[in-house]
This record gives structure tokens, C-alpha cells and sequence, in this order.
């Protein structure tokens, strides 16, 4: 029987194919694909559904109980972008920002007695971050910005570095890891550090090219703690909702800045916008922040106040074009925030119009300048056969207000002649296509030509016209000067650079014809600086000068 036996066989049984997990659970706010399958780790919460309708002998406090639950759930569909009367039933991931938030409404309750009473109930909401034209903190997108054009290029370079790294590795064998893929990494990240424009400012890297060096960032915001013994959407009542005025003794509802609707919003006529903030149209005001911030959609969008990005940036045009309102008090009565926090934005939008303006070229090359400029000038200034090329720059300076100090030195400093006061004194240039120039403040009591001399845009100058040739060859600056100037020795010194002054009167000697008309012609000439000193000066906020408490 034992030779009878088969000899025994390997069977292999073919292990079942998984079931394909279908989704369950989406996440209703608009914009977000998060759902069971794609996110594994996300945990849902429930939006609080419609409480049931109050019973014949309900009490007040139950009814208040009740409108409290159906605040919670119209603010909640409200934020996640549905209908406030929707009867849905969704969830809401924990991938997005929640906050407190305290609403107000008007609750009546009549008496056993039959009289009415109404009065403003406050709720204390927790709720998901809004998403709308009262908020810019939208919740995050999936596809981060990638910044401005400098932002881009250097990602574009890590990209390829990054495509040679995983070529040497492919090449390479599996079982032995390339031995300098760590050095590697360290090269990308030095070069994103390196080549980053917010190297030593407050401005943080740019998510794709921080994750293009391989920094970790944060993807998403940290999930909300959840309140032991409630609901992950709960709400609380406030007991002390309202104040009592002390004239009339009626209780004052306190409505916050962030409950309002905005003071300013897009779509203002040009008369308003222009009366206020200077820009001579609304579409003029949004070039302006779009070039201040390279087009780069997260400086646009920053706040540090509860007022949206567009209020907050038409406070900044208007306060520093200072023609509605001057002091602080009366722009945060306008528009809401204390005058700290007001500070504190104008100081961001001034830092990001400085920064702009340091990064924009000093002057224009010599090729700009004849194509923008108009073609009398091609016909004046160095565009004739055997004639000098040159670039026309017409200098001059410019006074601002300051009060006196109380220091001798300070005073003794800041104290011109000219202008018989406290100055601060800027030299300010044009170019023939109207390109402006404006440059530091000193003290009043510098003269022209020592300012001129020592200020840096000599030097500037002479590095810009050996950088930028002509058909191989430098072409020098003229600075075009009144003759309250004694600058052109200096001039020759930086490169030798020519000097357009009118004629200077030897002793008693009267002025030949040739001299009064060239005089004439640069006196005509240089009007049109004035127009750039204007320009300069147009904002009331340089305009009210140096005042006390600004050190």
C-alpha cells in the first residue's frame, strides 16, 4: 500500500486580487480633493446637521440652545462655500485652518405674560477658516505659487541638477548607493540659498524651490487639538454679549472688525480712487502693487490685519498719499484696526516698495533712452554724424521739511541757508525719456556740490557706463547742472564725464550771443526735472516731512 502512494505535489494557490478601496468620505470645501483613498491618514468630521423644531412647552433656554445650533451649521456651510439653508450632509477634513469665531443675532421670546423680548445673543463658533471676498486666508491650494521670474529660474536650474542626480544614480547599481548623493544634496540647497532674492530678509524662500533644494516644508497646517467632552464642531453662548452705554443705558452691541463688511472694495470708480490714493484709476493702483510685488501672489495677498488684501493695500496708497486723512487716529477710525497694528502694515507695503525700488536699474542704457524719448532730443544731444554719443542726465536737488531740534549738533547739521530752515536735502535726475532718479537724503546743511561729489551716483554712474557698451565703446554721462554747482573737476575724475552748466561771467565781462543762448537752452532744458521734483514730492506723506518721533 506504501508503493501505492502518489508522490507528493507542490500546488500553489493563487492569492486573491485586493478589493479596490472605493472613496466614502470627501471633503467638502471647494477646491480640495481629499478623500479616504488619496489621504489614508485624514480624519473627517461631520458639519452639525438641523436641530429638530422646538416642542409647545420648549423653554428659553432650550430656544436659545436650538438658534445656537443652527448658527454653528449656517456659518459652517457659509465657510466651506454652500448654502446657508442647504440640507446636505457633508464632512470637512482636518487638512484646513479652524478658528474661533463670535457672531451675533437678533433672538426674540415672548413672555408667559405675552409681552415680547428681544435682545442680541452672542455664539462663540468654531469654525473652518472662510473662504470669500471678506478673507484672502483661503484654504491652501495643491498647487503652490512658483514665485517671481528669479523665483523660477533658480528652481529651473535645481530641476536639472536634480535630473543629473537621478541619472547618476540609475546608472549606478542598486545594491550600492552612490557614495556622493548627500554632497549633491548639500550643493542644491547652498545654490537655492545662494541665488535666493530673500537671502537676510524677512520674506520666507519660495515653497517650490525650497522643495526643489529638498528643505523640508510644511505641507499643511498642523491638525486642529480636539476639546475633550465635544463635538469637533462645537459653539459655546456669551453670556457677556453687549455692553450698556452709561448715557441711555441701552446695551451696545460690540461688532468686531472682522464681522463687517469691507470699507473698500474692487470695482471703485477712478474719481474716488484717484481723489483718495492719487492713482488715476483703479486699474493704475493694481499695476502699481503688481509690479511693487513682482507678480508674486503671496506677497499680494500677506495681511497682518483682519481687513482684506485689497483694503489694506488702498490704506497704504491713501495714508501715504495723505490728502483724505494725516494722522493715524483717523485712519484706524476709518478702517478699523488700532493704529499699531495700521503701523504695522504700512511698514510691510513701505519695505516691499523699497525693495522694489532697489532692484529696479538706476538708470536706463543708452538704447532705452533713444527709443522712449521723443525725437527732438535724438536731434540736440549726440545723434548727428561726428557728434559724441552721451547719456543726459539733468541733476538737482530738493528740499524736505523738518522739525527743529532740540540738540545743537542736530540742529547746526540740518539748519540750510537757502531755504533760511530744517532740511533734509536728495538729489533727484532725469533722463531725456523721462526716467527718474532719486536718490538718499543728507543733512541741509551739505552743499550742491559736496553732495554731488560724495553722494555714490558719480561713482554709480561711471560703473554703469563701463558695464553697459555701444557697439563696443562707453558712452559717457553729461550731467546737466544750474550753476549753483562747482562739480566739474569731479565730473572728469569718475570716468570723465561731461558737464552741461550755463556760462560763467568773467569778471565784468558781458556775455557774447553764443554764451546767452547756451545758457538759455540748458536753463529750458533742465524745466523738465522740475516736473520729477514734483512727482517726487507728490505724496503727502514725504510732503509733511520730518516730524517729531520719527527717529
Amino acid at each position: 500500500d506504501l508503493d501505492c502512494e502518489l508522490p507528493r505535489q507542490c500546488v500553489s494557490y493563487e492569492t486573491p486580487k485586493p478589493k479596490k478601496k472605493r472613496p466614502h468620505s470627501y471633503c467638502r470645501i471647494k477646491g480640495c480633493g481629499v478623500n479616504n483613498v488619496n489621504t489614508p491618514r485624514a480624519k473627517f468630521h461631520m458639519v452639525p446637521s438641523m436641530p429638530k423644531p422646538l416642542k409647545e412647552n420648549a423653554t428659553k433656554k432650550q430656544y436659545i440652545k436650538r438658534e445656537e445650533k443652527i448658527a454653528l451649521r449656517r456659518e459652517t456651510l457659509d465657510r466651506i462655500g454652500r448654502s446657508r439653508d442647504d440640507k446636505g450632509r457633508y464632512v470637512v477634513c482636518d487638512h484646513h485652518r479652524f478658528e474661533y469665531a463670535t457672531k451675533y443675532r437678533t433672538l426674540s421670546w415672548k413672555n408667559k405674560d405675552g409681552s415680547v423680548e428681544t435682545w442680541s445673543q452672542g455664539f462663540k463658533l468654531f469654525l473652518p477658516l472662510p473662504e470669500g471676498t471678506k478673507s484672502t486666508i483661503n484654504i491652501p491650494t495643491t498647487r503652490p505659487s512658483s514665485g517671481n521670474a528669479r523665483d523660477r529660474g533658480v528652481k529651473r536650474q535645481l530641476d536639472e541638477v536634480n535630473s543629473q542626480i537621478s541619472a547618476s544614480k540609475s546608472a549606478e547599481s542598486s545594491t550600492s548607493p552612490p557614495s556622493d548623493s548627500a554632497d549633491w544634496r548639500m550643493v542644491t540647497q547652498q545654490l537655492a540659498e545662494k541665488q535666493s532674492p530673500h537671502k537676510g530678509s524677512n520674506l520666507k524662500m519660495n515653497s517650490s524651490v525650497a522643495k526643489a533644494a529638498g528643505f523640508q516644508s510644511e505641507e499643511r497646517p498642523s491638525p486642529p487639538a480636539k476639546t475633550p467632552g465635544q463635538c469637533f464642531f462645537h459653539s459655546s453662548v456669551k453670556d457677556k454679549s453687549s455692553t450698556k452705554s452709561k448715557a441711555s443705558g441701552k446695551k451696545q452691541v460690540k461688532i468686531l472688525v472682522a464681522d463687517r463688511d469691507p470699507i473698500v472694495q474692487l470695482g471703485m470708480t477712478n474719481e474716488e480712487v484717484q481723489h483718495r490714493t492719487g492713482c488715476k484709476s483703479e486699474k493704475y493702483m493694481l499695476f502699481q502693487i503688481f509690479a511693487i510685488c513682482e507678480g508674486d501672489i503671496d506677497l499680494i495677498c500677506k495681511r497682518y490685519t483682519s481687513l482684506t488684501w485689497y483694503e489694506e493695500w488702498f490704506f497704504f496708497f491713501e495714508f501715504m498719499y495723505g490728502r483724505t486723512f494725516t494722522k493715524w487716529w483717523s485712519a484706524s477710525k476709518t478702517y478699523g484696526p488700532t493704529v499699531k497694528h495700521l503701523m504695522r502694515v504700512f511698514r510691510f507695503k513701505l519695505a516691499l516698495v523699497r525693495r522694489a525700488r532697489e532692484r529696479w536699474p538706476k538708470f536706463v542704457s543708452f538704447e532705452e533712452d533713444i527709443e522712449l524719448r521723443k525725437p527732438k532730443w535724438n536731434a540736440k544731444y549726440s545723434e548727428r554724424p561726428g557728434v559724441e554719443k552721451m547719456l543726459v542726465v539733468m541733476w538737482d536737488m530738493t528740499g524736505i521739511d523738518a522739525y527743529k531740534f532740540s540738540s545743537a549738533e542736530d540742529q547746526r547739521d540740518t539748519y540750510s541757508k537757502y531755504y533760511a530752515g530744517n532740511k533734509f536735502k536728495g538729489g533727484i535726475g532725469t533722463q531725456l525719456c523721462g526716467y527718474g532718479v532719486t536718490w538718499e537724503l543728507w543733512t541741509g546743511h551739505c552743499s550742491d556740490s559736496t553732495y554731488h561729489e560724495e553722494s555714490g551716483y558719480l561713482q554709480e554712474q561711471e560703473e554703469f557706463q563701463k558695464r553697459y557698451l555701444v557697439d563696443g565703446e562707453i558712452v559717457r554721462f553729461c550731467n546737466v547742472h544750474d550753476k549753483g554747482y562747482r562739480v566739474r573737476a569731479a565730473n572728469e575724475r569718475h570716468g570723465n564725464q561731461l558737464t552741461a552748466q550755463p556760462v560763467f561771467g568773467k569778471s565784468d565781462l558781458r556775455f557774447k550771443g553764443r554764451d546767452t543762448l547756451f545758457s538759455a537752452s540748458i536753463a529750458s532744458d533742465r524745466g523738465g526735472n522740475e516736473r520729477t521734483v514734483n512727482v517726487s514730492k507728490r505724496s503727502g506723506y514725504v510732503k509733511r516731512g520730518y516730524q517729531p518721533g520719527m527717529e
